[in-house]
C-alpha cells in the first residue's frame, strides 16, 4: 500500500513537473530570439531590419511589415557606416530596387494584443559588395 502512494505520488510530481515545462516552452517559442532583435548588416549577405507593428491579426502586421520594412530598411542603409553618406539619385533607385526585389518579411511574433515583432531582411548573394558599388 505504501509502495502505491508512493509511485502515485511519483507520478503526479513528474506530471507536473512536464506540464509545467511545456507551457514555458510555448511561451519561449512564442517570443522573439534576441538575434532577430536587431537591425543592421547581420551577414555579408543579408541586411535585417526589427520593427514593433500595431497590427489587429497576424496577416495585417505581415502586410503592413512588408511596407514599413522597405521604408526603413532605406533609412537605415543610408546611414550605414561603411557607406558613404549620401548615395546619388541613381543610387537611391538602384537602392530601392534591390530592397523591392529581394526583401521579405522573415517573421512576425506576438508581442502582446495589439503589437507585434515583424522581422524584415533583404538578403541576396553579395549584398554588402552591392552596396558599396552603388554608391
Amino acid at each position: 500500500m505504501k509502495f502505491l502512494k508512493t509511485s502515485i505520488l511519483i507520478s503526479l510530481c513528474t506530471f507536473m513537473v512536464m506540464c509545467s515545462s511545456t507551457e514555458d516552452t510555448l511561451r519561449e517559442l512564442q517570443e522573439t530570439p534576441p538575434e532577430f532583435k536587431r537591425s543592421g548588416m547581420i551577414s555579408s549577405n543579408t541586411y535585417q531590419v526589427y520593427m514593433q507593428i500595431f497590427a489587429t491579426s497576424r496577416q495585417e502586421a505581415q502586410v503592413n511589415g512588408l511596407k514599413k520594412g522597405r521604408v526603413r530598411a532605406m533609412e537605415l542603409i543610408t546611414r550605414e557606416p561603411f557607406l558613404p553618406r549620401y548615395p546619388s539619385y541613381q543610387g537611391k533607385v538602384r537602392l530601392e530596387a534591390i530592397i523591392n526585389n529581394y526583401g521579405r518579411v522573415v517573421r512576425v511574433d506576438p508581442i502582446n494584443d495589439e503589437y507585434w515583432g515583424v522581422v524584415f531582411q533583404v538578403h541576396k548573394i553579395g549584398l554588402r559588395e552591392e552596396f558599396r558599388r552603388i554608391w
